[in-house]
């Protein structure tokens, strides 16, 4: 397996790059994030595009056979020859090493004769038991050909042109696949925003909202195609409400960093996540994996945007909900 270096940034100090220079397995120091994220003067904005950038490898030597450039070979088992980014890689390794015979990191789909995920976590379900959002939202990742982030939502399915911001994307998800979940939402504009999806799921926890979402007690007990969302943190300048992303695998535990869960999502956004399929400059429908943290009894009440990477910990309201 081909060692990683780090790509050249103008974002990488030279403290960063000295300490990002040292590999321990084939996996650079995730400590140099916190290192770049303490240099004086440094925003918490600027930490998260340093860790973007220390988290962004390339392999030394040739692509990885049959996998577009930047991208290597997952190698979590024998055989293994899945395409995914450095980040996605590295973080399959540290699972696999530290729970030997797990197959569930992240975006595993472990071989015939492998065993099954440790018992006590229940599977995540089929796509015909739960999966009309799941799907639809699949069939749209599949079938787009250009995106932009935009809160007004123009969707041409015949060219694959999909331009609107997260609300949109649920909005237009549901529409097509779940209209009377789509209805239950409150809606203050012209359709529900993500302050309306938070606000709906947490009166549905409250057992204040009877309809076609349930509500989701813990991060471990979601699973693909439901929905997260979270209100704008206060110390935020952004003029949006919050954001909503839909869930596309079951989450893991952050072997690297106690207490944080990685998620696997899609949504439509102007910024990428960590391990995110946008290319470098692109914005809207996509995937990426966020970070949430729990309170003791397992709720959500902070997030990385960038799981894994980000080191700015954002608190803020957090609600998780389920169609049907």
């Amino acid at each position: 397996m081909a060692t990683p270096v780090l790509l050249t940034s103008t974002l990488i100090t030279a403290t960063a790059r000295t300490a990002a220079s040292t590999i321990v397995g084939g996996v650079a120091l995730l400590a140099v994030l916190g290192s770049t994220a303490g240099t004086p003067g440094a925003t918490a904005a600027t930490g998260e595009a340093r860790g973007v950038a220390l988290a962004s490898f390339v392999t030394a030597g040739p692509v990885a056979p049959g996998c577009r450039p930047g991208y290597v070979h997952r190698d979590a088992f024998d055989g293994d020859r899945t395409c995914v980014t450095p980040f996605e890689r590295d973080l399959a390794h540290r699972w696999t090493v530290r729970w030997p015979g797990r197959p569930d990191f992240p975006g595993a789909t472990p071989p015939a004769g492998r065993p099954s995920p440790a018992p006590g976590r229940p599977p995540a379900p089929s796509d015909t038991s739960h999966g009309s959002l799941l799907s639809e939202v699949r069939r749209e990742l599949g079938g787009m050909r250009q995106s932009r982030y935009q809160h007004t939502t123009d969707v041409r399915e015949a060219t694959g042109e999909y331009y609107y911001d997260c609300s949109g994307l649920l909005d237009y998800a549901l529409r097509r696949s779940a209209p009377d979940a789509l209805r239950a939402l409150p809606v203050s504009k012209d359709r529900p925003l993500a302050k309306d999806v938070v606000h709906h799921l947490q009166a549905v926890a409250g057992g204040g909202a009877p309809g076609p979402w349930r509500s989701v007690a813990t991060v471990e007990g979601l699973h693909p195609g439901d929905v997260v969302s979270w209100l704008t943190p206060e110390d935020s300048d952004s003029l949006n409400t919050g954001h909503v992303m839909i869930v596309l695998e079951s989450p893991v535990p952050n072997p690297t960093r106690s207490g944080e869960w990685l998620v696997k999502v899609a949504d439509s956004t102007s910024s990428p996540h960590a391990a995110d399929s946008r290319a470098a400059g692109s914005n809207g429908l996509g995937t990426g994996t966020i970070g949430l943290v729990t309170d003791a009894s397992g709720h959500p009440d902070g997030y990385y945007w960038r799981g894994g990477v980000s080191t700015a910990l954002k608190h803020t309201v957090i609600a998780l909900g389920r169609v049907g």
